[in-house]
């Protein structure tokens, strides 16, 4: 089906080149370097000592060399589909990163 993809993400968009190349992807990423995107989709999730207990400083170093903007905000795993009328019609959010949309079960229902 006529189906368009697109990753929004904090990187910083040399990031998202090598990003691009490793993973030899073909859809966009778009750079929100402020967070207005993932904030507008509920998705900016503050990173700190109780939310990330055990790596902490680990994931510090990462936002840091990573990320625009020098703050602690990641993307929560999150996967939506919008319709060509701009209707949500499917959501999948969890701030555990393992909990993942299966991409079989959203083409089966969705495309």
């Amino acid at each position: 089906k006529n189906v368009f993809v697109m990753v929004v993400t904090p990187e910083k968009h040399i990031k998202n080149l090598e990003t691009q190349d490793k993973l030899k992807t073909h859809f966009s990423i778009i750079h929100d370097a402020d967070n207005k995107i993932m904030t507008a989709y509920k998705v900016a999730y503050k990173v700190d000592k109780t939310t990330v207990i055990s790596f902490y400083n680990r994931v510090q170093k990462n936002i840091a060399n990573y990320n625009e903007a020098h703050n602690d905000i990641l993307p929560v795993p999150a996967t939506y589909l919008i319709d060509q009328n701009g209707k949500i019609i499917y959501v999948q959010y969890n701030t555990n990163h393992k909990i993942r949309s299966d991409i079989k079960e959203v083409i089966a229902k969705y495309l």
